[in-house]
């Protein structure tokens, strides 16, 4: 396991691009940045403390992405095989993919901490997101939400926020919020809601 806990005077601490195992951040004053490159997890992520961030890509395999600490990535990142996802911070990604495709494996999310996608959620084949009771929000347009693979709701809130067009993939939700005036949101299969619709557009 690589910590990085080292507090940068001069600005962001940048994490080398390269192959880990297991990688954990652990400062609460610290900014630590995926930017020279992509960077491979062949196990888990751990964000104790500080802010994740970075425009390039991450790749976690061994499922897990926990921890209090605060993810704000502007790169990609996919996330795959079983694992718990979350903590009890908000979480912000720009694309985030859960499963290759390949594998069958389950994304369960844990802590109370909202999670929000502002370019495209995607759920590979063969693999399951348990959404846990959190807000999924989707402040992108076109296609936020991509579903091969199974979504799980339970008590889950998915806030669709796009400021153009937006197409609403077709799944068996628990609450749904269309929140943005001026967009039309546009359902793209048979679409289910077991708790509250919301449209707020």
């Amino acid at each position: 396991t690589f910590v990085y806990s080292g507090d940068n005077a001069g600005g962001d601490t940048t994490i080398t691009a390269t192959t880990y195992n297991n990688l954990q951040i652990n400062n609460a004053a610290e900014t630590y940045a995926i930017s020279a490159g992509a960077v491979i997890l062949n196990g888990d992520l751990t964000v104790t403390a500080g802010i994740l961030g970075g425009f390039d890509s991450l790749t976690v395999n061994g499922g897990d992405v926990t921890g209090n600490g605060t993810i704000a990535m502007m790169g990609g990142v996919l996330v795959d095989g079983t694992g718990n996802f979350g903590g009890n911070t908000d979480w912000a990604f720009y694309s985030l993919t859960f499963g290759n495709g390949v594998g069958a494996a389950i994304t369960t999310k844990t802590g109370s901490g909202n999670i929000t996608v502002t370019d495209v959620l995607t759920i590979a084949a063969n693999q399951t997101l348990d959404a846990g009771d959190d807000i999924w929000t989707f402040s992108g347009s076109n296609t936020p939400f991509v579903k091969t693979g199974t979504l799980t709701s339970n008590g889950s809130t998915f806030k669709y926020t796009g400021s153009a067009a937006t197409y609403v993939t077709g799944a068996n939700y628990y609450n749904v919020t269309f929140d943005q005036a001026g967009t039309t949101f546009s359902l793209q299969g048979d679409t289910g809601v077991a708790g509250v619709l919301n449209i707020n557009a």
